[in-house]
């Protein structure tokens, strides 16, 4: 079965998606201006996403959301943020890292339950293989006289 993450795993990872995000996003600055201020962001969320699911990715996305609102969106050292675009597009980029995040729990969730089932499967299969294989031993033996 496939293991979850622990919490301090989800800590650190989401912490290095976001500081990778952010340093990615910010050297990227010179190119492609604030035309896409959350293009390395997402890109993080959805990674964090497969490989964690929900609460990796809820973490995160609030640590993202820190992120951009300080650094990116309108880089003046404080997370108030005056552009109705930016709050909107920032308020768009929550709602579907977190859709990101559930969609992935629930891949996660019917992964594990598949390869359960296929261990139980595996199980069941050979005991009807030495039940086979024994059945004749049993009809030997009856009609040993």
């Amino acid at each position: 079965m496939t293991a979850r993450p622990t919490p301090l795993a989800t800590v650190v990872v989401a912490l290095l998606a976001v500081a990778g995000a952010c340093v990615a996003r910010l050297l990227l600055n010179p190119l492609v201006g604030e035309r896409v201020p959350f293009i390395t962001f997402s890109l993080a969320m959805f990674l964090v996403a497969w490989w964690g699911g929900w609460r990796p990715t809820l973490l995160a996305t609030v640590l993202s959301a820190l992120a951009l609102s300080y650094f990116i969106l309108e880089p003046l050292e404080s997370f108030h943020i005056e552009q109705r675009e930016y709050k909107v597009g920032l308020a768009l980029y929550i709602v579907v890292s977190l859709a990101m995040g559930w969609v992935c729990e629930k891949w996660h969730i019917a992964r594990s339950a598949l390869e359960q089932e296929r261990a139980t499967a595996i199980e069941e299969r050979e005991r009807l293989r030495v039940t086979l294989a024994s059945i004749g031993d049993g009809v030997i033996v009856t009609n040993g006289e």
